[in-house]
Order: C-alpha cells, then structure tokens, then sequence
C-alpha cells in the first residue's frame, strides 16, 4: 500500500472521505470524538522504515509499520505474546498519533502507528523526527515540496562554500525544481540545475565580504510543476583565518648576497588559495623573486642584495593577495651588512680590458669581437651601460686620465677619446703588431706596450712614436707609468725601465725566467711584478732590486696587480683566486670571490682600498664579470 495506492484513492477521495473518517478513526474510543479536528483524508500511506523519509501532506495520514528486535529470553526463546497497550498523543502539538497493540513475534515485536495532523494546530511544513532519530518526517503543505538546508551552515566571509540542499516531493512530483535565495544584503547563492526526478541540488552561498559576524535566518524559495517549496536555515558567519609566515623572518646578508626565505600560506577554507605573492615597495637595490609567484601551499623568495645597497637594517614588508582579493601582509627583517669579498656588478662577453678614473668616478671598459661595445659607469663601477658600438677587432689594454682614454688592441689598433669615451677616434699607434698595454703617467703622457714593441706619446695619445721594436723574446704584456717613470714587463722574466719621461728604455734584472704577465708602482720607486708559477716580486729602489714575495701554496699563474700604496696590494690569478696584502706581500690573504672564473684581466684600487676586477672564464671569448670590492 504506497504511493500507487494512494493516488488511486485520491482519485476517488470524494467516495472514500466519510467512510475512512468513519470506520478508520471515529470507530475508536480512545481516538478523538469527532472527526472535526482532523485533516480530511485523502490518502492513507503505509510505510515500514527502519529509517529513512515519510512524507506526510495536507490530506494524508500514515500508518507506520515499526519493528525492534528484543533478543533472546533466559530460556533461549522469544515466545509467542501480543499486548493490547495503545494510547494517542500529540508530537510538536499538531500531529496526532496513535500507537496500535505491539506484537511479538520469535524475538522481534511489532508495532503499528497512525500519524495524522491537527487541523487546528497550523503545523508548520517542514521536517521532524517523532521517534527519537529513526526517521524523518516531512510535512508538505498542499500543492507543495519540502525544501532541507542544513540546519546550520558556518560560511567565512568572502569565502564562498557549497552545501547540499534536498528536495522532498511529495508522492507523483517528479518536475524540475528552480531554486533561489531569498532576497539578503550580506548574502548571495546560485545552486546547479534540478533536472527531473533529481532530489539533491548544489548550494554556493556567499557571504559578503562587509556581512557583520554572527548568525541569520535564510530562506531558499523553489519552484515547479506549479508547486512552490521553502527552506529556513541559520547562516553563521566568521572571519576567515589567512596566515602567511616567513622562515627565517630575519635574515642578514652583505652587499652583493642573495638567500633564500620559505614562504608558507595557509587559509581557513580552500576557497581562498591560491595566494599571490608580491613585495610592493622593495628597498632600492634589493630585489625580490618567487618560485613560484602563485602558490596554495610554499614559495621561495629569493632575496638578491645590490653592490650599492647602504648598510643597515630594512624592514620588507611582503604581500599576499588570497583569491577572494583579501590581503595578508608578514614582515622580513632585513639587515644588510657591508660586502665581505668581491661581488658582481656586470657581465658580457670577451671583456679584457678596464679602467676608472676616481676623481669622477667614472669607469670605461671595452669588449672584444664582431660588434664590441665601450661600457661606461659613473658610479665607481656599480652600474655599467653600453654606450657607443666600437670597430671589430680584438682590445687588450685600456688607461684612463680625466676626460681623456685610450684603448690598444690587435694589429696596433689605438683609438682615443677626449669625451670620457663616448666619441672615438682611430689614431696610429706606430706600430702593426699587436698591443697587450697602455698607461697614462699625466693627461699627456702614456705607453703602450705589446709583442716586441713599446710606443709613447706626448700629446695625449694622439700621436704615437715606437721607440723599439725589439721582437721576440721580448714580447711585453703590461705597463706601469707614474711620475715619468715607465716599467713594462713580459716573456721570460723581462722587465724594462725608462725614467723622466725619456725614451732610454733599459733592461732590469728580475731574478727570475717565468713570464711576467702585470706590473703596478705606486712610486716612481717602488711597485710590483706578477706571473707564472705564483711569482711575485717587490722593488722599493725603482727595479734596481726585486724581491720574491710568493703566496704560500700557490703555484699557478698570478695575472694581475694593483698596488694601492708601499704595503697594500691586490693580486689575481688564475683558478678564481685574488689575494690582499698589507705589509708588502709578506702575508696575504685570499678574498672571497663567489664566481669561478679562469682569468684576471685587470684590477683597479680606490683610495680606501675597496676596488674593481675584471675576470674572464675559459675559452677567452667567454664571460666576462666585473667584480666590486666594498
């Protein structure tokens, strides 16, 4: 007898009214006088739920098939026993029910009970549980469906978040249903198409992002078939939990360092990820890059410190925009420290040759190949730009002296500006074969030295006269000219002298047969020469003498010198090493350098003893780094 039955009687209600109200209700005494005060019957459904759904509707009544099981007696048996106990009783005030005689059978008891609804009572639709949570009772207003929210649903502002919302239909509604929200200021749903016959729909309730905190009663409101449906529920409203964390939140780095800092996000629901991260207003020189830069769970910035970042402490303050817009912020304590080594400022390709001028702070380099460039920094060598294209060709030496410069390379090639190189004009050099050097001792005087040959000039290096073109073995490979006194060195150990700013170029006596690759006085009296095998040698007596002052250990090439006074100086050779001394190369110590590099190319000393290095990695044609000294 279920809902077949029911239709049938429905459809023959007019028949049947008098005759159910009669013999099914009014026969009983225990059951109301009249008839009056119940619903008229148009339908009577049965059901046997353990548990689950029974619908009741206006002009409906339920017989409810229950059955327990009781177990075993002492004896082992249930028996057979009946008991005639029956009474009625109200549930909610507004459904009346009556419990029939229990019955048990073997070990189970029946019973059997008849729920109707007071017609006085105005119950309202909705779903009830009047055995203590074994089934549900939904009771459905005439030419209506019942419409179940949860009771309560916790939504986070901003946040939007899905919940089921059931259909009840009552018995032959199979139409597609049209949900929707009652009208509220703070909330907003849409819900996923109801196709017929389907009795779940997908609710995405939203909470706006100014809703007060706290509870609301809410009302979805359906459609269909030409019957409506209503649904009350309690909205309760939070603040979402957005939590982004930094590890370490402290870090301190010098000048020219990056590290690495794990970001970790999290929110209180799904919804809110993934998170963008950002840094709106970096330190100037600080640079800030995430892997990845959108993230649900952890990202790591990378934080790079600039060569001209100021020490101190910087507090950075980190964005992370969640995806509902909303914003969390978490602070990074930056302190950045002097630099502790050589740090990069600039890289190319197949740069070998450098110099700055410090009155100005400005600084020329020239690289090499098909389309060379000259690069300029106005800062003491932080930053570099490319500033004029140059001829192709191959550039070794390049000296600087206030506005005016000189660039040598292959083939005798020499060209001069008077512009701090940004104009520059082929001059001859006197010579076709290659120069290695050039060194101004005052804005008029300079040498270049090269394969067997040494020129001058005492115009400012536009114009060039050889003084010898010795051949090999005498190539040369640097120069140093200060105060009129000119020292160049090269193969096998040669070192030549000319002093007063004269043209007697005399051979000295070195000591020693390695090749000499650098040269730097710092007087016209005392200097140093570097090169194969780790040599180093010291004069104080313009070259008459040279000293060995050798870096314990090594043993390879040292390219390069820069003498900064009678006991300061700074080497580099080969394998990324560069070394200081401060008592005349009695002791020295190795820098810090963070690259790996095959070649020193030049080395230039300010007066506080920071400076710039030029190294190149193997094959020469490869890159080149100009490295700063804070």
């Amino acid at each position: 007898m279920g809902f077949e039955f029911m239709i049938f009687l429905q459809r023959i209600n007019r028949l049947v009214k008098a005759i159910v109200c009669t013999m099914l209700l009014c026969s009983f005494a225990f059951m109301p006088d009249t008839c009056s005060s119940i619903y008229q019957l148009e339908g009577i459904q049965r059901f046997s739920p353990d548990s689950g759904t029974l619908i009741i509707g206006r002009n409906d009544t339920l017989l409810v098939d229950m059955r327990y099981f009781r177990g075993q007696t002492l004896g082992g048996q249930c028996g057979l026993a009946s008991s005639f106990g029956v009474g009625t009783d109200t549930v909610g005030n507004w459904i009346g029910r009556w419990i029939s005689a229990s019955t048990l059978v073997s070990c189970e008891e029946q019973r059997t009970s008849k729920l109707w609804l007071l017609n006085d009572r105005g119950p309202v639709p909705g779903s009830y549980k009047p055995y203590g949570g074994s089934f549900t009772l939904y009771i459905i207003a005439e030419n209506s469906f019942g419409i179940e929210p949860p009771d309560t649903l916790a939504v986070t502002r901003g946040v939007p978040r899905q919940f089921p919302v059931r259909i009840i239909r009552p018995p032959g509604f199979t139409d597609a249903v049209q949900l929707s929200l009652q009208q509220h200021q703070y909330f907003t749903a849409t819900f996923t198409p109801i196709a017929a016959g389907r009795d779940t729909s997908i609710m995405q309730l939203t909470a706006t992002a100014i809703a007060p905190l706290g509870y609301y009663d809410l009302v979805v409101n359906g459609t269909g078939g030409g019957f409506t449906g209503t649904g009350r529920f309690t909205a309760s409203v939070g603040d979402a939990i957005y939590q982004v964390q930094l590890s370490p939140s402290t870090i301190a780095l010098s000048q020219g360092q990056m590290a690495p800092v794990t970001i970790h996000v999290s929110g209180s629901s799904s919804h809110v990820l993934p998170v963008t991260l950002s840094v709106p207003a970096p330190p100037a020189g600080v640079s800030f890059q995430f892997t990845p830069p959108t993230t649900s769970f952890t990202s790591v910035m990378t934080v790079a410190v600039g060569p001209a970042v100021q020490p101190g402490p910087y507090p950075v303050q980190l964005s992370a925009r969640f995806a509902n817009d909303t914003i969390r912020t978490a602070t990074l304590n930056l302190t950045v420290n002097p630099t502790a080594g050589w740090i990069p400022q600039f890289q190319t390709l197949d740069m070998r040759a450098m110099d700055m001028w410090d009155a100005t702070q400005t600084g020329l380099a020239v690289n090499s190949g098909v389309t060379p460039f000259v690069f300029r920094s106005t800062d003491a060598g932080r930053n570099w730009v490319g500033i004029v294209s140059f001829d192709p060709g191959t550039y070794y030496g390049l000296s600087m002296n206030g506005q005016r410069a000189v660039i040598v390379g292959i083939n005798g090639a020499c060209y001069l500006s008077l512009d701090a190189g940004t104009s520059w004009s082929a001059r001859s050099s006197g010579t076709t074969r290659s120069l290695q050097a050039v060194s101004f001792s005052d804005v008029a005087n300079a040498v270049a030295v090269g394969q067997g040959v040494i020129t001058r000039t005492t115009n400012g290096g536009d114009t060039w006269s050889v003084f010898s073109q010795i051949g090999d073995p005498y190539d040369f490979w640097d120069v140093s000219y200060l105060g009129g006194s000119a020292f160049a060195v090269g193969l096998n150990g040669i070192i030549f002298r000319a002093t007063g700013y004269s043209n007697n170029w005399s051979q000295q006596s070195s000591g020693t047969t390695a090749n000499l690759w650098g040269v730097s006085f710092v007087s016209t009296s005392t200097g140093m020469a570097v090169g194969d095998g780790g040599t180093i040698l010291y004069t104080t007596d313009a070259g008459a003498t040279w000293a060995p002052r050798p870096i314990p250990g090594v043993t390879t090439r040292i390219q390069k010198v820069a003498m900064l006074n009678e006991t300061t100086a700074t080497v580099g050779g080969f394998g990324a090493r560069i070394y200081q001394t401060t008592d005349a190369g009695l002791t020295w110590t190795q820098d810090n350098v963070n690259l790996s590099f095959d070649f020193v190319q030049a080395i230039h000393l300010f007066p506080n003893n920071s400076g710039l290095c030029l190294i190149t990695a193997a094959p020469q044609n490869a890159t080149s780094t100009i490295l700063r000294r804070e």
